[in-house]
């Protein structure tokens, strides 16, 4: 039962992301596919929600390691020496409760979404599959626009 639950839910998440691009990007009848700009990717906030949450569940980097040059102390108040290795599970954190709430395991692209309809704003600390701070991703604007002309095709 719960496997058919989730084909439906897949089926319903893919039908959203097929009427969101048929009606926002507004394509005619004989056209397969286009060039896109930004601001009419933008524009596919469902799409986006989907992606997020793709990269929540299944993080392209499920657990990375940093190290301090210097003694340092974590925002927990936990002191490290130099070279102490700190591991951080990014699949881990993304299916945690206490973060993502009791549906923490569910595919819902909602949870991206805001009140009005806009994209929801998640700090890079809790959704940190891009890094987050000083070493943050340089690439990922560049990521979410390739991503969303893909799934826009």
């Amino acid at each position: 039962m719960e496997v058919m639950c989730k084909e439906r839910r897949g089926a319903t998440v893919e039908a959203k992301i097929r009427e969101e691009i048929r009606t926002k990007l507004h394509f005619k009848k004989d056209e397969t596919w286009r060039y896109f700009n930004v601001e009419e990717l933008n524009k596919l906030v469902y799409l986006h929600g989907a992606l997020c949450e793709a990269l929540r569940l299944f993080p392209p980097v499920p657990i990375q390691h940093k190290a301090p040059l210097q003694p340092d102390i974590l925002p927990s108040g936990h002191r490290i020496d130099s070279n102490t290795k700190t591991l951080l599970f990014f699949y881990s954190t993304g299916r945690m409760e206490s973060i993502w709430g009791k549906d923490c395991l569910e595919f819902k692209p909602e949870r991206w979404i805001s009140e009005n309809g806009g994209i929801k704003h998640v700090p890079s600390f809790k959704f940190a599959v891009f890094n987050a701070g000083p070493r943050s991703c340089l690439g990922e604007g560049y990521q979410r626009f390739n991503a969303r002309e893909s799934g826009a095709r």
